[in-house]
């Protein structure tokens, strides 16, 4: 049976009291690595609900319940899966987190949590779908008029769908890309018989969060995983989640991957390089604009999206001009927009987004969610 976990965050299960001696040990060992370790119990409050209470044990404990308190912020239909309670596995909405620290020379080795779940159904009742759109966006990065839409190619019983009608129509695969934590399947919204289209699927519970983009705090520390192979980034879910001062604001897909750094090195980027397994520096182009200021707006399992202020110091006054990003799942490059009134963008930031910058001018991707199989004809 693997961990018991909640979308991409484990809920530790490998005792059922407080760990107070073995996180004694730990203080001084770093024994327990704070990524499944801990305790967990499992409590069906009232039918539909579910609540899980537990601990992370070990020297990044902190950071496992500094994630877990941010899921609310992520949304609904988050599956939960790996439980010995197999009734227990589905979907979920997350209605509270509450976590803490439980005694003071060890806390941030020992947190304990409570997680407030309501389900909203399971793998045998619904499908899963990312809802699509038509919707053209102005950039001066090329005019490619494919409406991509990308889901995990473990994916089964593919379909689009039309929300209006319960028809379906089975899909053509427009590609199949390699991405860090696995692949992912293209399909062209155009080519769907519908205005507004939906993908449906099915996936297994601990396929979900593989491929979709990620937001990170990178904490000042360089590398992702340390010398044991421990991740050490913090996983982002909350737009309103502070960034550590030192730390980078790190945003991928498992394709391309962007550094946001305005205070020092900038705005950088890399990409997945699948053949070598290992990410690769992507050289932006020359330019006199440079990063000033990033304001993430939305984090979603499908797209996350970004406002992000460039400026330009060698006039005067300063020439700023702000675009708005959107990462999404499968594609290759990230999405600049243009917003309303700003005007055109300047010709030096075209330049040095241009290596970096999707051609495609439609966005195609809606929100994640499920769908009722008995509303699927």
């Amino acid at each position: 049976m693997t961990a018991t976990s909640i979308y991409v965050l484990p809920i530790p299960r490998e005792r059922q009291r407080r760990p107070r001696d073995q996180t004694q040990n730990n203080t001084t060992s770093q024994g327990l690595l704070g990524s499944a370790s801990g305790a967990v119990s499992t409590i069906s409050t009232e039918p539909g609900s579910q609540r899980f209470r537990g601990y992370y044990v070990g020297r990044l404990a902190w950071k496992l319940a500094a994630e877990l308190k941010q899921l609310p912020a992520l949304g609904k239909s988050l599956p939960v899966y790996g439980t010995r309670e197999v009734d227990a596995q589905g979907y979920y909405a997350v209605e509270s987190v509450e976590a803490q620290a439980v005694e003071a020379p060890v806390a941030d080795w020992l947190q304990e949590y409570t997680l407030e779940l309501s389900r909203e159904g399971s793998r045998d009742s619904h499908y899963q779908t990312v809802r699509g759109r038509k919707a053209q966006v102005d950039h001066p990065f090329g005019n490619e008029t494919t409406a991509e839409l990308a889901i995990p190619a473990a994916a089964t019983d593919v379909q689009w769908y039309n929300p209006e009608t319960e028809e379906t129509t089975d899909p053509v695969l427009q590609a199949t890309r390699s991405a860090e934590r696995g692949d992912v399947d293209v399909y062209n919204a155009w080519s769907a018989p519908y205005d507004r289209p939906a993908l449906v699927y099915d996936l297994p519970l601990a396929e979900n969060g593989e491929v979709d983009p990620r937001v990170w705090d990178e904490r000042g520390v360089a590398d992702k995983n340390d010398a044991d192979g421990i991740l050490q980034w913090a996983k982002v879910f909350d737009p309103s989640y502070q960034f550590t001062e030192a730390g980078e604001a790190i945003i991928d897909n498992g394709l391309f991957r962007l550094y946001f750094d305005p205070d020092g090195t900038g705005l950088t980027a890399e990409r997945w390089d699948d053949g070598a397994g290992s990410w690769t520096s992507q050289s932006l182009g020359a330019s006199d604009w440079s990063l000033r200021a990033v304001d993430i707006r939305r984090i979603g399992v499908e797209r996350v999206e970004v406002r992000v202020t460039f400026e330009d110091t060698t006039q005067s006054p300063t020439a700023t001009y702000p675009l708005n990003l959107s990462v999404k799942r499968g594609w290759l490059d990230p999405q600049w927009s243009e917003i309303d009134g700003e005007g055109g963008t300047p010709t030096g930031l075209v330049d040095l987004l241009d290596p970096i910058a999707s051609e495609q001018i439609y966005d195609a991707v809606g929100e994640q969610g499920l769908v009722d199989r008995e509303e699927v004809a």
